[in-house]
């Protein structure tokens, strides 16, 4: 049986002032392992390029990768933003509309008397936000109708630019604010009756806000409340009119 005994190398330094290379003999491995640094030792510059361009790539490696995982992150992100919006968002609703003042007397005791065609009604309501997050409203428009046969098929507002000064701030979940209105009042069917009651014509408060949330997204809410004399107030309609009534 043959036996296979160990490799040796001759490796050789280059001997100075004329002196002859020292040579030495070595096993195979150690003697690739000491003429590859031999070699590096007199080729450093080559090596330290090399070394160079190595870490070049792996730093143009490294960006790229960051830079994907950044651009993920920011995806990520926004889906988790847009999911907040989607389950988290404004809802803004008209409270409290009250006649403050008039031209002619038209408040008795809470009672409407004696409207008067595009006669211009003053006072204020409140816009609150009971949704949770906050909204910036852009524009807003109100108006009053009075019919003894009830709401047109075609809302009176429609084509209407807004006609009131809203606030500039955000308003927050929970929050309210006041707004002050001039409006006209729209007359139809007005007759010559005293009182306005469910037995005779009816008046209406309506309008619409249009605002945005957060993320920008445009929303809009409209209004119709018609009086209840009974009440002496303006309320919310029990039949809840989806076409007059409605917080997109």
């Amino acid at each position: 049986m043959p036996i296979v005994g160990p490799v040796y190398a001759k490796v050789c330094s280059k001997g100075e002032n004329g002196h002859p290379d020292i040579c030495t003999y070595w096993d195979a491995v150690s003697a690739a392992v000491l003429n590859s640094m031999i070699w590096a030792d007199n080729h450093n510059g080559l090596v330290a390029a090399f070394a160079g361009i190595m870490v070049a790539g792996f730093t143009g490696v490294l960006w790229r990768s960051t830079e994907k995982l950044w651009a993920a992150g920011e995806k990520q992100h926004a889906l988790a933003r847009d999911e907040f919006n989607a389950t988290h968002r404004p809802i803004l609703s008209v409270r409290n509309i009250d006649i403050k003042k008039s031209g002619i007397d038209i408040l008795i005791w809470g009672d409407i008397r004696n409207p008067t065609p595009n006669e211009p009604l003053s006072g204020q309501f409140y816009i609150a936000n009971k949704g949770d997050a906050s909204a910036r409203i852009l524009d807003a428009y109100m108006c009053f109708w009075t019919s003894r046969r009830g709401l047109p098929m075609s809302r009176p507002y429609e084509g209407e630019g807004g006609n009131l000064g809203v606030p500039e701030n955000w308003i927050e979940p929970g929050a309210s604010v006041p707004i002050l209105f001039s409006s006209t009042l729209i007359a139809v069917d007005i007759g010559t009756d005293t009182f306005v009651d469910a037995t005779h014509q009816t008046i209406f408060a309506m309008g619409w806000v249009e605002y945005i949330d957060q993320a920008g997204h445009l929303r809009r809410t409209a209004f119709c409340r018609p009086y209840v004399s009974t009440k002496r107030r303006f309320m919310r309609s029990e039949e809840n009119d989806p076409d007059y009534e409605q917080e997109e």
